[in-house]
């Protein structure tokens, strides 16, 4: 039986280094040969070619040690299915940051994590959309006129192509930092423009 990590590169803090001191701080002894690293620019025909090399390295007994939940990336659809598939095969799942030892017999813990995940994936896929819209020469600017000054208004431009893209008011506020409820205030009082209704 072997112990394996997972990490991942996101672009944004805890780094793939950050992640392994956390890991191995935590008392597991992981050899260099027995780290999977999951891709920040993965695609589906990758992530298909990286599944297949876990299910090929791991087997039964072993445990798979990862940073948290997330660490998997791509949907919850696809989080879902890669855990119950490593459990099915009795492989243990600990995940660091939750503080839990998902197994075979004792997993239902894996779906009160599932709106966490949720939430930090969405933050990061907002995040890559800032920088699409920054790399696209959006200009940053303030509205004039508005009646208070908000934190918000340096990334006015930003927040408007985000909500046309369709990310949502949790999304959003989780990467400038601040509630839903400001989002929220922000776009009234800037008579920001949407595609449908606010998603939450």
């Amino acid at each position: 039986m072997t112990t394996f990590g997972l990490t991942r590169d996101t672009g944004q803090p805890p780094t793939i280094d950050e992640q392994k001191s956390y890991i191995e701080g935590q008392g597991f002894a992981i050899d260099a040969q027995d780290w999977f690293l999951v891709s920040k620019e993965s695609t589906r025909a990758s992530r298909k070619k990286w599944r297949e090399t876990l299910f090929g390295t791991l087997q039964e007994g072993d445990t798979l040690v990862c940073f948290n939940l997330a660490s998997f990336g791509g949907t919850i659809g696809y989080i879902v299915d890669l855990v119950d598939a490593l459990l099915d095969k009795n492989v243990f799942v600990q995940l660091i940051e939750e503080k839990l030892l998902l197994t075979s017999r004792n997993h239902s813990g894996v779906f009160r994590l599932l709106a966490q995940a949720e939430n930090e994936l969405l933050a990061e896929r907002t995040r890559k959309s800032v920088r699409v819209i920054k790399q696209s020469g959006s200009q940053q600017g303030r509205i004039a006129g508005s009646t208070s000054k908000s934190k918000l208004d340096p990334h006015k431009k930003e927040i408007q192509a985000l909500l046309k893209r369709g990310e949502s008011l949790k999304s959003i506020a989780r990467v400038y930092g601040c509630s839903d409820t400001a989002v929220r205030h922000f776009i009234k009082t800037r008579k920001l423009k949407m595609n449908g209704p606010i998603a939450l």
